[in-house]
């Protein structure tokens, strides 16, 4: 969510402090992270230079991988602010900076990194390093391996961005990204799929990445996923929703896919539309249903931001499902359960 003109933020924590903080973790009204940078600016008794950040940048800047100036440098101006630090720390008022007060010197020097701080964050990352254990049997090759972290990776990501789509959740940036992501794509085929979901993926993965902890690849052996707890737990809920309830959820898929192969839909791009309205209105409600039998959490947000288009949001809900199905064949064939 952008900030208007004239905003607030409060401070959350100083990160480093030397005379005075030098820079602070803040969050605006809308629970969106901002880093405060201690400046010099005639008129302010403690001035900073603000910046609104996406969370990937700020995942960035804390593991070390990107300085600060990289992190204010790679920001739209319209995400830059300034702040009397002298005015109080909470509802401080943040002002938009002019094109004209954007001067390289005001920016942070190069080579500044979360490793300098003076009070590090020792648990930003800890939500999100919960493990989970699958445990693995019988015969496993390489490439099964590849397989099931492959459409573990994939479902993870879209759902790591569709939980948080709600009302009460939702980022701005993260849903425009997911709206980007879902309008760049022609959704004819495979290929549009497979770009889809690397996409996301290395969204979720600069943010809060699904990481292999550890393999014993004998049998029985096991794999440990971490990443979010919440995620985590759809995922399983989602297998478990497709290993004992097949039936239902394959009728609902089957009739979407009949209807969108008659239609002449599946392999064309998002440009074309459904004969009539009353088909159309059919393949909605099928593919909400299916979303939500498979534990897709959020449907109807997920189709704004497919821009209301159907049968867009028909194949990305049946893609979906695929990869669940995918998974749960392990589990079904006996090959994998729950740790």
């Amino acid at each position: 969510m952008s900030l208007h003109k004239s905003e607030k933020g409060e401070i959350e924590k100083v990160l480093v402090f030397y005379d005075g903080p030098q820079l602070l973790l803040m969050k605006n009204q809308h629970g969106e992270h901002l880093l405060g940078y201690a400046v010099e600016k005639d008129g302010y008794d403690y001035p900073i230079f603000v910046v609104q950040m996406l969370e990937r940048n700020l995942s960035l800047y804390l593991s070390g991988k990107v300085d600060l100036r990289f992190v204010f440098k790679k920001t739209p101006p319209t995400r830059l602010y300034f702040a009397d630090l002298a005015r109080g720390t909470k509802d401080i008022k943040l002002r938009r900076a002019g094109s004209s007060e954007l001067t390289d010197d005001v920016f942070p020097e190069a080579g500044i990194f979360s490793s300098t701080h003076t009070h590090p964050i020792s648990n930003y990352y800890s939500e999100n390093n919960e493990k989970q254990r699958f445990a693995i049997d019988g015969v496993w090759e390489a490439r099964d391996f590849s397989q099931f972290h492959g459409k573990m990776a994939d479902t993870y990501s879209l759902l790591y961005i569709a939980q948080k789509l709600s009302k009460e959740e939702a980022s701005s940036s993260e849903s425009e990204f997911l709206r980007e992501s879902i309008a760049d794509r022609p959704w004819r085929g495979g290929g549009s799929y497979l770009s889809f979901y690397g996409g996301i993926k290395d969204e979720a993965r600069s943010i809060h990445p699904l990481r292999v902890a550890g393999i014993e690849y004998h049998s029985p052996g096991y794999m440990d996923v971490a990443g979010k707890r919440e995620v985590l737990d759809e995922i399983v809920e989602a297998i478990e929703i497709a290993s004992h309830d097949q039936q239902k959820i394959r009728t609902l898929y089957s009739a979407i896919r009949k209807v969108l192969s008659h239609e002449g839909l599946l392999r064309v791009g998002s440009e074309h539309g459904f004969s009539n309205a009353a088909i159309e209105d059919y393949v909605k409600r099928q593919s909400l249903d299916l979303a939500e039998a498979v534990a897709l959490p959020n449907g109807n947000e997920i189709l704004k931001l497919c821009s209301g288009n159907v049968a867009v949001f028909a194949k990305l809900v049946l893609s979906y499902y695929r990869r669940i199905r995918g998974l749960a064949a392990f589990f079904v064939q006996g090959r994998a359960s729950i740790g």
